[in-house]
């Protein structure tokens, strides 16, 4: 889904729990999801343009409980493990 480039703000989501995004090859700004105030699982798949920097607006979510990156390049993964210690997998 190259043609996504953003997403509107989910802060009005107040029971959204679970994201999961995979392919959205156009799209570089997480932060509208790290707005859902209840999220506690939040699953990356094959979106190589994003970078470790890309999950920051996620660091200190009260819910967030799993985090899975899989970005598609692997430093950009285990820069994520290192930024998210116990949730991200």
């Amino acid at each position: 889904m190259r043609n996504v480039t953003s997403l509107p703000s989910f802060a009005s989501l107040s029971r959204l729990e679970r994201v999961k995004l995979d392919t959205m090859k156009g799209l570089t700004d997480l932060s509208p999801i790290a707005a859902a105030p209840a999220l506690r699982r939040l699953s990356i798949g094959a979106m190589p343009q994003l970078d470790a920097d890309s999950f920051r607006c996620f660091v200190g979510h009260p819910c967030l409980a799993e985090l899975y990156s899989y970005t598609g390049k692997k430093s950009t993964n285990e820069a994520v493990k290192r930024m998210f210690p116990g949730i991200a997998r």
